[in-house]
């Protein structure tokens, strides 16, 4: 049901010079999964079926929509949809438009809906209104929820497949200092999903729960055995010096201290 393939040289061949990113394919059951992990910003996946392409998010820089635009276009299948997870307002995330996508209709929820027609960066097509329920991607049906932070969800129990933001990375740092997230890991594997795709960080397959609950029990021991958040992000990094994201060591381990 799920075969990985990374590939390794796509970017070099495509781009013809430095690179941005990286694409990991995988096969599903019916599905091909092209995900670009971005080195500068977030990733974007595509879905292909036997006819059409669905793009996961935009880019967030220039250069990235440049790489996705060029791997989309060797693909030589049209763009029936891109389905944006979320905007943030304080900045460029999920922006940067692929040129070969850029006539395809999207799809979001209805608040991110208005910030992306504020922004007016998508004048070439329709920003359409997307509910929680069935919906058809790239000939497969998938179920849309509600996730993290009021992100859009994708799933197919039956391909294997889950794309979600702000709950579970592999690779990336996001140390999480409330517990919900790894709340959601029995759900997860009860599911039996095989890949695992998000915003930052690795394309993941059926082990991403094990991995993500046992990096979560570092940073928890990290945290418990530091004074400082400073500390903490040492041992951590330490531990984990080939995930990125550092940024958001940053921004998260300080919570973990106040009031003490």
């Amino acid at each position: 049901m799920f075969k990985k393939a990374v590939l390794g040289t796509v970017l070099a061949i495509v781009a013809g010079g430095a690179c941005a990113g990286s694409f990991d394919v995988n096969e599903l059951k019916t599905l091909k999964v092209h995900s670009y992990i971005s080195d500068k910003g977030s990733n974007s996946h595509i879905l292909e079926g036997d006819k059409k392409l669905v793009l996961l998010d935009f880019s967030s820089d220039p250069v990235s929509a440049k790489e996705l635009s060029d791997y989309i276009a060797k693909l030589d299948k049209p763009v029936s949809k891109v389905i944006v997870s979320h905007v943030h307002p304080d900045g460029p995330h999920h922006a940067a438009v692929p040129a070969s996508a850029a006539y395809a209709p999207i799809y979001t929820f209805i608040d991110t809906k208005a910030q992306l027609e504020k922004a007016g960066l998508h004048k070439n097509t329709t920003i359409n209104p997307i509910a929680v329920g069935k919906l058809t991607v790239a000939g497969v049906e998938v179920d849309i929820t509600k996730g993290a932070q009021g992100t859009v969800k994708l799933s197919s129990v039956e391909e294997g497949l889950l794309w979600s933001h702000h709950s579970m990375y592999i690779g990336f740092h996001m140390p999480d200092i409330s517990g919900k997230y790894v709340q959601m890991l029995n759900e997860y594997r009860k599911a039996d999903y095989q890949l695992y795709i998000g915003g930052h960080g690795l394309a993941a397959g059926a082990d991403a729960p094990d991995i993500f609950e046992k990096y979560q029990k570092d940073c928890a021991k990290a945290i418990a055995s530091s004074k400082t958040a400073e500390e903490a992000k040492e041992k951590i990094v330490a531990k984990y010096a080939n995930w990125h994201g550092g940024f958001m060591l940053d921004m998260i381990l300080p919570y973990a201290y106040k009031g003490k």
